[in-house]
């Protein structure tokens, strides 16, 4: 099936569109642009640059999919709502993934797998898999870096693939000597379409059924809640 999916989880956006099947994925568009203020104002134009990339229309399209979280707020809105309305005006199915699963999709390590993105203040997000599986150990969260790190301490033995955009912090925060593996990488719309060839897949949903994963309370509401403390 021709699948289209999004990325707006980072101020790196991507939109990408390819052939996929069980256990194969042939991408014929894929594109990237750096967010300046808002990834709404420049999603619709990279999504007609890629329909004329694969020599496509709209309406050939078979599937969406996207990075639904966690990330930040107002990009995870941009991609949701962007794929709600073509869910909806194409009468399409939507394949949603974690951005942190993403990070992890193109991996087939012999290795645990810490997928880690960047949060609020001082929280980070992180997923755990275990070696070859696509089936998280640890679930999408956000920890503070303490508490992170204490984790961190636990597999300090282990043969661990870091994946992500605090490879940096995490290095330099480390107190002890590992045989850790670091790959930098920011989840892309491409690796949407690698994902959804790997079974087994999440089933398909509706628009209306479509949420962003939000795993922490918004700056705002974390503003309301101290100012009631």
């Amino acid at each position: 099936m021709i699948v289209l999916s999004v990325e707006t989880s980072t101020p790196l956006g991507s939109l990408a569109i390819g052939q996929v099947n069980k256990n194969s994925c042939q991408v014929m568009a894929s594109l990237q642009w750096e967010k300046k203020s808002s990834h709404s104002e420049l999603i619709t134009l990279y999504l007609q640059k890629a329909l004329s990339q694969a020599h496509l229309s709209l309406h050939q399209i078979e599937a969406l999919s996207l990075g639904n979280g966690p990330g930040s707020f107002t990009g995870l809105r941009v991609a949701v709502n962007f794929i709600r309305s073509l869910s909806y005006a194409l009468n399409k199915p939507i394949y949603p993934f974690s951005s942190l699963e993403l990070l992890h999709s193109p991996l087939s390590s012999t290795n645990y797998t810490l997928c880690t993105l960047k949060a609020f203040r001082n929280l980070i997000y992180f997923s755990l898999y275990p070696p070859q599986d696509t089936k998280p150990l640890l679930p999408p969260q956000a920890q503070t870096f303490e508490d992170f790190f204490k984790l961190l301490a636990t597999y300090q033995s282990q043969n661990l693939t870091c994946v992500g955009n605090l490879n940096g912090l995490i290095k330099s925060q480390l107190p002890y000597q590992t045989n850790w593996t670091f790959i930098d990488r920011t989840p892309m719309a491409e690796h949407a379409l690698e994902r959804l060839s790997k079974p087994p897949c999440p089933p398909p949903l509706k628009w209306n059924e479509l949420k962003p994963l939000y795993i922490r309370a918004s700056e705002a509401e974390e503003k309301a809640k101290s100012q009631t403390q």
